[in-house]
């Protein structure tokens, strides 16, 4: 919940493509768009509505690409930057879901 506050004080007040990588890659990312495709991934796996699901796809991802297209238009983040960020994010999310959902490690 702190970070909610945090992050758009860094953004703000540092607003430079190392600290728009590190956050998309480890903050934004993972929480926005891998949630999203978790939720919808459990719903479908298990053939029941996934708690968070309508959330994630109608305010999470128009939130996430929003937010990605004006970082790319302010020059904040590159393609490429976008898709290493893009993959970090997601094997971020997936160690993190891992340990914290599943108690895998």
């Amino acid at each position: 919940m702190i970070f909610s506050f945090i992050v758009p004080v860094i953004i703000r007040f540092f607003s430079n493509k190392i600290v728009v990588f590190i956050l998309f890659a480890f903050v934004f990312t993972p929480g926005i768009f891998w949630n999203t495709l978790f939720h919808a991934g459990a719903t479908i796996r298990f053939g029941v509505y996934c708690p968070g699901l309508f959330t994630a796809l109608i305010l999470y991802l128009p939130l996430f690409f929003f937010i990605s297209r004006l970082a790319y238009r302010e020059g904040l983040l590159t393609e490429t930057a976008g898709l290493i960020a893009l993959l970090l994010a997601g094997i971020f999310h997936v160690v993190e879901v891992g340990h914290n959902v599943f108690k895998a490690w």
